[in-house]
């Protein structure tokens, strides 16, 4: 994690994505993670309130060596343990069929290789696990997208690789997810351009 990251940028999350609204889609998110969990991207853990009491570990992949102090902090507080691996999603480190709920928060966006990064969240997931995702994606409007294709590279530079135009649901079911549960609409947590999400559940068959 450079200098960038560790001082502005994730002071910057938490500025910008700790308030009430987006604490309500965190909940409306995470209702129902169970079992082995692995978090992509777990940033400075604002998720980690939102759990549900029963999960007390957490798998958690990201780039960085060393996760910020403030994730252990919030960790503690809700009786986590933070089990972190410093790894490329495109890529990871664990066994076929290891974990039984995968989780990605406003992360999808920041993944170098989206398709490859969702193909290993499938590898990873137990037959009929589940991938919780809260993603940002390319908006509706010709309007919208003009705007967001215009920000993009500042947005990239910014926010640490995050893109404002990914379509991120077909490649979800391009790994070979269902859907369980989808929601695909505006929400006041996150500012214009960027404020059209896509939130619910994707399933791994229990054939694979």
């Amino acid at each position: 994690m450079g200098w960038y990251e560790r001082v502005i940028f994730n002071r910057l999350l938490d500025l910008t994505l700790d308030h009430r609204t987006m604490s309500a889609e965190r909940e409306k998110t995470l209702a129902g993670v169970t079992g082995r969990v692995l978090e992509i991207g777990i940033g400075t853990g604002l998720n980690l309130p939102h759990y549900p009491e029963h999960i007390t570990a957490i798998t958690s992949v990201s780039p960085e060596n060393q996760l910020p102090e403030i994730v252990y902090k919030r960790a503690q507080l809700h009786n986590i343990k933070i089990h972190h691996h410093p790894n490329d999603v495109a890529s990871l480190p664990f066994d076929d069929h290891t974990f039984d709920s995968a989780v990605s928060v406003l992360t999808l966006c920041t993944v170098g290789d989206l398709d490859a990064s969702l193909r290993e969240l499938h590898r990873v997931l137990v037959p009929g696990g589940r991938l919780f995702f809260f993603e940002h994606v390319l908006g509706r409007s010709r309007f919208t997208k003009f705007v967001q294709r215009i920000a993009d590279p500042f947005q990239n530079t910014i926010a640490c690789g995050c893109s404002l135009c990914r379509d991120t649901s077909p490649a979800i079911r391009n790994a070979g997810f269902t859907f369980q549960q989808f929601h695909d609409e505006s929400t006041k947590a996150i500012p214009w351009p960027g404020n059209r999400i896509i939130r619910g559940i994707a399933v791994k068959s229990l054939d694979e």
